[in-house]
């Protein structure tokens, strides 16, 4: 089994092959879970759960998401890494089974509110126009300088603006 190298810069994530140093696989980013998981999928089976983790993390936080992380929650690191292969093996397979779409929300009467962060990356900007296109009506707060782990590191403004729209709903007529 050959050595498969995965590295994720400037928005492009690209796997090559160290036997004949030509690529085997590059997307941009911006594609969607579905079609990056493979790829994931491959690294994790043929180098394991921490370089996997190393690429997953890097997309979502930056290169710097190992103290990142460490100083919003100490020991979550070795959280992570322990926890690496359920999230791999168990965890990215329910997502990706999971199935909701336009009949699904047809049957949610409540307001609903989408709360994400201005430096998430392009995954969850495909999530919110997917939200966008199932609940037309949503309200949208976008925290600025947020990205995925913004309830650790912009706990106040998300509880602002959790607190906001619920508010503004005691405020609507009952229909």
């Amino acid at each position: 089994m050959g050595h498969i190298e995965v590295a994720v810069d400037g928005g492009v994530l690209s796997a090559r092959s160290d036997g004949s140093g030509e690529p085997v696989m590059v997307v941009q980013t911006a594609l969607s879970v579905d079609e990056l998981v493979p790829v994931m999928r491959l690294l994790h089976e043929r180098e394991g759960s921490t370089a996997a983790l190393e690429e997953v993390m890097t997309m979502l936080s930056g290169r710097d998401w190992r103290s990142r992380q460490e100083a919003l929650v100490p020991g979550s690191v070795a959280r992570l890494e322990r926890d690496a292969d359920a999230f791999f093996l168990r965890d990215i397979p329910a997502l990706l089974g999971w199935q909701y779409g336009a009949d699904d929300a047809t049957r949610v009467s409540a307001p609903v509110l989408y709360v994400g962060g201005t430096d998430s990356g392009s995954w969850f900007q495909q999530t919110k126009a997917w939200v966008r296109a199932l609940f037309p009506g949503m309200s949208c707060v976008m925290i600025n300088s947020a990205g995925h782990d913004l309830a650790l590191t912009h706990p106040t403004e998300l509880a602002s603006a959790i607190t906001a729209f619920i508010a503004a709903q005691d405020d609507r007529p009952e229909a």
